[in-house]
């Protein structure tokens, strides 16, 4: 057995450095004192899932799995470079740019907690690579200057969140290589680019899996690849449900078009309302349409009587008729916010995803629970 070693942020480099050089440790990249022991015996790394739909977990995630998830991201981009990011570095995007700048021999990824820290970074000698969230890309496209250093980098993986298309084509007209990336903790980030698998990686669907909406032509994403984790800590149950040697059961649902992956939402963002499924990130793609990404968030909660019902989240006045009135006929009377929440902010998990527990808890702080 193995004892966990918790790591100050400032000190995980250096730690994660000696778990890839071989030192057998196992350091945990943000969580509580409470992980225990572990049996890994080439070491590894702890980090936490965002807990977007859910308890966070703590995914084990074994130094070969590191290693390997930094080779075949080289291979697609076309070889190492140097690697900079302004996410959390206890995330497992922000932990990868650390680790795929050791492995490709570039020493250490820039980390900074905002982009404009890094712009100076971009560009220069040989390859450079970014790694964001939709969010700030997003707020980037607002910024010329950010724009034009963004440009600069060869190559500026987004992921965490589904990045819409309207952003993606903004930021390629305007210059920046945006690589499109899916993955999650448990396959040690993003192992498929641009909807195409990396070398090694294969895309498999679960069809009449519990919980599938039986949506058409979508259905269960899995993800068999040498990055697959080595399960969750104290929860051997979910752990089994998920793992299956090197294949990894996703919560989310897909399909391919032309050869590549199609994330179409979650199995666990489907909630019912009045005996109906609503699939929230379908409800927020027609939302983000309307008003473009970031201006609401929608989100459920409980009701005694229906089960679920829709809200809205928004930082400036907007009824429900009107969100309804725009949404007209592209959603059922069931996914119709009936009420919006104005915040300051519209709260975000550390990956930049939507935090709707947090809204859902605003509102029941506000109008109580089952109303």
């Amino acid at each position: 057995m193995t004892a966990i070693r918790l790591v100050e942020p400032e000190l995980l480099p250096a730690a994660l450095r000696a778990v890839l050089d071989g030192s057998g440790e196992v350091i945990a990249a943000g969580g509580g004192p409470e992980l225990g022991d572990v049996t890994l015996d080439s070491g590894g790394v702890v980090v936490t899932t965002s807990g977007s739909t859910g308890t966070p977990k703590h995914v084990l995630l074994a130094a070969a799995a590191l290693r390997a998830g930094a080779d075949m991201a080289h291979a697609w981009l076309g070889g190492p470079g140097r690697w900079l990011t302004a996410l959390p570095t206890a995330y497992v995007a922000g932990l990868m740019t650390i680790v795929r700048a050791h492995v490709g021999g570039r020493g250490w990824g820039a980390v900074a907690p905002d982009l404009h820290d890094l712009g100076d970074q971009l560009g220069g000698d040989g390859p450079c690579y970014l790694s964001i969230v939709p969010t700030q890309l997003v707020r980037a496209l607002a910024d010329p200057a950010l724009v034009q250093a963004l440009a600069q980098a060869d190559a500026v993986l987004v992921g965490g969140a589904r990045l819409d298309v309207t952003t993606w084509e903004r930021a390629r007209s305007a210059g920046i290589r945006v690589v499109r990336t899916y993955g999650l903790s448990e396959t040690a980030g993003g192992v498929v680019y641009d909807g195409q698998p990396l070398p090694g990686v294969t895309i498999g669907f679960a069809a009449d899996e519990p919980g599938d909406t039986g949506a058409t032509g979508s259905a269960r994403i899995s993800l068999t690849t040498p990055t697959a984790f080595s399960g969750y800590l104290g929860d051997p149950v979910t752990t089994a449900a998920v793992l299956h040697g090197q294949t990894v059961l996703t919560a989310d649902r897909g399909y391919l078009a032309d050869g590549r992956l199609r994330v179409t939402g979650r199995v666990d963002a489907v909630v019912q309302s009045g005996g109906v499924n609503v699939d929230l990130a379908a409800l927020q793609r027609h939302v983000d349409e309307i008003w473009g990404p970031g201006e609401i968030i929608v989100f459920a909660v409980a009701d005694r009587l229906w089960g679920s019902r829709m809200m809205a989240a928004a930082t400036r006045p907007v009824s429900a008729d009107e969100i309804v009135e725009r949404l007209g006929d592209r959603v059922t009377a069931a996914a119709r916010p009936r009420g919006v929440l104005v915040v300051p902010e519209l709260p975000l998990l550390a990956s930049g995803k939507p935090d709707r527990r947090q809204l859902a808890r605003l509102w029941e702080g506000q109008h109580g629970d089952g109303r």
